[in-house]
């Protein structure tokens, strides 16, 4: 990436402390750092020369969060592969926060980014043939078969699902309810002008304009996960008609291999609409929806909507006890929320050097883990809620290197296993 390194560290540090987080920097020495207590990343010794605590990620008030290795004679690259469901993929986010992260540490972690030929889960990490995978979606039955031991999938960020349209004088905004589109996405709402459409929007000019045509995905995409999740969720036609996946049996539609496809279509063709994951303003050409959510407000994807979905959440035993399938954003109950906001995952093995024969070391998995923790304060589409943050680090504690226990987390009262807010 270009730039100057220190511009970019700081701009890196500037978002972190907009999330509540300050990202890693050089050990500080003044007394009252090292008097603080705080939570505490504990790298474990084991099969290490020696650790020199060189890099710290801190708390915005100071006291230390994480210690990791020192690299002074060496770097130590690592893979990461992006599901080919998830689609745009998140590489400029997972790659400017690796760079950012190398220009604050001293580029000790050196990432490698490849697209899968599948769902992240499989082929790759059930080959062993990366650290990491990246997926929106939770590895299914064949997945977890297929890997050659455990796996902790873990969400590290936000996104949503945007519904676009190609409506002629119909501005951004058009406010649509989960049976309208249930109906539409169904075939059984065809006109514009439909009263389940028209009386959400009395202000817009619906008369007139062409019929409904439904663009969709004609591949495995975790965009056609959400939304048919959220359709089940809500409507039990849809539940028993068609149902929920990365794929489904559509109704109606026009089909589109790809999302820049699907873009294409519905930005051609006047009365079209779709639907695109989105990480932010990367829809032109097309307007978004503001979809209606639990509590009878309609919002856009935008960043305090889907951030605000995420919240309605936060006290929920599901997110508690780290239960994601369970977690479903089309019940949202805060006024204000996008219905349609996703999580994105990564998944590692939970004992890496079991996994992978002995071939990574556990300074690799140190710093592999430090990344895929860190990634939890880095901004995709919406801040991760300070629970969400708290549960992924509970799941980060259950990765050991030969049954030893890589990292712990030590709260204020002094507990391993204590994990404080970020």
């Amino acid at each position: 990436m270009a730039g100057n390194p220190s511009d970019e560290a700081e701009r890196f540090a500037r978002e972190a402390r907009a999330t509540g987080l300050v990202l890693p920097s050089r050990a500080p020495t003044r007394p009252w750092i090292a008097a603080a207590t705080a939570i505490l990343l504990v790298v474990a010794a084991v099969e290490i020369g020696y650790l020199a605590h060189d890099f710290l990620l801190q708390r915005p008030e100071g006291p230390p969060t994480i210690v990791l290795p020192a690299c002074t004679d060496s770097t130590y690259p690592f893979n990461g592969t992006v599901s080919s469901t998830l689609d745009p993929t998140p590489d400029a986010w997972l790659v400017a926060a690796d760079h950012q992260m190398a220009n604050a540490t001293g580029g000790c972690a050196v990432l490698a980014l490849s697209a899968s030929s599948g769902d992240g889960f499989t082929p790759e990490l059930a080959g062993r043939t990366t650290e990491f995978a990246v997926s929106g979606s939770l590895p299914n039955a064949t997945d977890l078969g297929a890997v050659p031991g455990t796996i902790e999938t873990i969400p590290v960020a936000l996104a949503a699902v945007a519904i676009v349209y190609d409506l002629p004088g119909v501005p951004a905004g058009l406010h649509l309810s989960s049976s309208a589109l249930a109906g539409i996405f169904e075939g059984t709402i065809t006109s514009w002008n439909d009263p389940s459409i028209s009386d959400l929007n009395p202000s817009a000019s619906l008369a007139g304009l062409p019929p409904i045509t439904v663009v969709h995905r004609s591949d495995t995409s975790s965009s056609t996960l959400a939304l048919t999740q959220f359709l089940s969720a809500t409507n039990a036609s849809w539940r028993s008609a068609v149902g929920a996946g990365l794929s489904v049996t559509w109704p109606v539609g026009t089909a589109a291999g790809s999302r820049s496809a699907l873009l294409a279509d519905v930005n051609g063709t006047a009365g079209s609409i779709g639907y695109v994951t989105t990480y932010g303003d990367d829809t032109p050409g097309v307007e978004e929806a503001a979809i209606e959510d639990a509590a009878g407000s309609f919002a856009l994807p935008t960043a305090a909507a889907v951030g605000a979905a995420a919240a309605s959440f936060s006290g929920s035993p599901a997110v508690e006890n780290a239960e994601w399938a369970n977690v479903s954003f089309a019940n949202a109950t805060q006024s204000g929320s996008y219905p349609l906001a996703q999580l994105v995952y990564i998944a590692l093995y939970q004992d890496p050097a079991t996994a992978y024969g002995g071939t990574m070391s556990l300074t690799t998995a140190t710093w592999v883990i430090a990344y895929l923790w860190w990634l939890t304060g880095v901004t995709l589409l919406a801040p991760l809620p300070p629970t969400y943050i708290e549960s992924a680090g509970e799941m980060f504690t259950h990765v050991s290197y030969n049954g030893t226990q890589v990292i712990q987390f030590q709260g204020p009262g002094g507990g391993d296993g204590d994990i404080d807010e970020f």
